[in-house]
């Protein structure tokens, strides 16, 4: 009897000490509606199943993700610090939760940044020993270097070095991590070849192409210059939403390359904006901004609301047009 009683023992001490459940079809389908842009279909897939004793992990992802496009990073946080208390073995709810620590640490004073952004070493630290292939923890590290203070391990020169040892495997994430490295640093020849490199890898990038914009705005390119040589070729082939991508970074639109700093100046532009000329430009510039997330709904949002403030801004109306049709074309493939 003691000899069984001993086995059983042993065999408890061997099993991960949290199994967490695998995620429902359910959740995966909001998943998978998220990263479409359908955000109210997605929150209606995933809310059931983010409640009760057992939630779903993923459910509480996606719930954590749609808060923080939201702008909600108390409610993102709590979700993402749930989903991963639910599955702690999740390389992806860590590198989310990371990024809802970075929203909250812009959010706070400055005596209590310090721990915020322990936290955030910690979850993207975490992401990345969990699974070292997980391009997007990889980019969370990456980034977490260029925006850090010392105290904590930042630094724009570690940064360079992080995207510099994985962008050949991941291609899109590790150039434009390495791109927005160079260019801090001032580095804009290698910030501009990096960001072509990683938009050849994956055209569909519009985070690349307001990039590539602001390096050509920082290298003091005149805004209305035609563009030229790999530039040029890339931006001739990308769907006219890219383009207005580009000339947003280009004329300073979008306030920086780093698309969530952006989207809190702008948010701050538009509270603070009492010209409607200037404000209807703020709507239009955060419609970019949502665009490039992937969130059509909120983008096609402030794109009307540019359009009530100023209803003849073509950059608007094209903007919506674009939209639909791009709606239009996924709702009738061929």
């Amino acid at each position: 009897m003691r000899v069984a009683t001993v086995i059983v023992v042993l065999l408890a001490l061997a099993l991960p000490a949290h199994a967490a459940a695998p995620p429902s079809a359910e959740a995966v389908r909001a998943r998978g509606l998220l990263e479409i842009g359908d955000v109210d279909a997605a929150r209606r897939c995933a809310e059931p199943l983010a409640v009760g004793v057992a939630p779903d992990a993923l459910a509480l992802e996606v719930l954590g993700r749609i808060a923080r496009r939201e702008g909600r990073t108390d409610d993102a946080v709590r979700l993402l610090e749930a989903a991963v208390a639910a599955d702690p073995t999740s390389s992806d709810a860590h590198v989310h939760l990371g990024g809802a620590y970075v929203d909250k640490l812009r959010s706070v004073s400055l005596l209590r940044r310090l721990s915020w952004a322990r936290k955030l070493r910690a979850a993207v630290d975490e992401a990345v020993g969990l699974d070292p292939t997980n391009c997007k923890a990889r980019r969370a590290l990456a980034e977490f270097y260029l925006e850090a203070p010392p105290v904590v391990g930042g630094s724009p020169e570690r940064a360079r070095s992080e995207a510099a040892a994985f962008r050949d495997r991941c291609q899109a994430h590790g150039y434009l991590a390495f791109a927005l490295a160079a260019q801090t640093t001032g580095d804009l020849p290698a910030a501009e070849a990096a960001a072509v490199t990683a938009l050849v890898a994956d055209p569909a990038r519009g985070e690349g192409f307001a990039l590539l914009g602001w390096i050509e705005r920082l290298r003091g390119v005149d805004p209305e210059a035609p563009p030229t040589g790999a530039v040029g070729s890339l931006l001739e082939a990308a769907p006219a939403w890219h383009r207005a991508l580009h000339a947003a970074g280009r004329s300073g639109a979008l306030p920086g390359p780093n698309i969530e700093v952006a989207e809190a100046k702008l948010r701050a532009s538009i509270r603070r904006e009492r010209v409607a000329a200037s404000k209807a430009r703020a709507h239009w510039a955060l419609g970019l901004a949502h665009q490039i997330r992937g969130d059509s709904d909120a983008a096609w949002r402030e794109l009307t609301a540019a359009l009530a403030l100023e209803p003849s801004m073509d950059l608007a109306v094209r903007g919506r047009d674009s939209l639909a049709a791009a709606s239009e074309a996924v709702a009738s493939p061929p």
